[in-house]
């Protein structure tokens, strides 16, 4: 898990360097929606399926590994983190405990799979559901980036003449979120088996 997450931060570190010269190695460690979109138009879809479907289920086995590892109070712990998202998270909970692993299928995501498996929502069908989902999601924006490539090729033209400067910025705001976030971390009282 630690190893996904360091990858991911790799990955959105040196986003403009990997987007313009190695964008299979920016979706084996950086799956996020927006680059798969902007990186549309450089592989093919099969190239695409290959490398962002299984990585997309790795990090979505890691949320239902600690959802499940953790139970209840995994969902108690994320609401204290994000107040904000405690109606969505409680959403989230009745619709896993009506629908089960379908609604992964619909909305394969970290926070929804975490979720089911603090609910139970057994490993095979939520295994299945992500496979499924996430197929379909990476297809999907896939094909929008490649039918973007006009827009994509002016931002792909600005990052390819600043690569330097522009890998430098997003190192530098990946390492300042970073720190942000493990300040904000070091003051929040720590997670107990009760949630609260």
């Amino acid at each position: 898990m630690l190893a996904l997450a360091a990858g991911n931060a790799a990955g959105l570190a040196l986003t403009p360097y990997l987007l313009v010269e190695h964008p299979l190695v920016l979706v084996a460690l950086a799956p996020e929606l927006g680059l798969l979109v902007l990186i549309g138009d450089q592989v093919t879809t099969l190239e695409m399926l290959a490398i962002g479907v299984p990585r997309r289920v790795l990090g979505l086995a890691a949320a239902y590994l600690i959802g499940r590892g953790y139970g209840a109070p995994t969902l108690r712990w994320a609401e204290q983190r994000a107040p904000r998202m405690r109606p969505i998270l409680g959403r989230l909970e009745t619709g896993l405990r009506k629908l089960g692993a379908p609604l992964i299928a619909v909305v394969p995501s970290s926070a929804v799979t975490m979720v089911a498996g603090a609910v139970g929502v057994g490993p095979r069908s939520v295994a299945a559901a992500s496979l499924g989902g996430s197929a379909v999601l990476v297809f999907a924006l896939h094909h929008l980036g490649a039918a973007l490539t006009a827009w994509m090729a002016a931002v792909k033209g600005f990052l390819a003449a600043h690569v330097v400067g522009a890998t430098l910025t997003t190192v530098g705001l990946v390492v300042a979120h970073r720190l942000v976030t493990r300040r904000r971390t070091a003051r929040q009282r720590p997670f107990d088996e009760s949630g609260e």
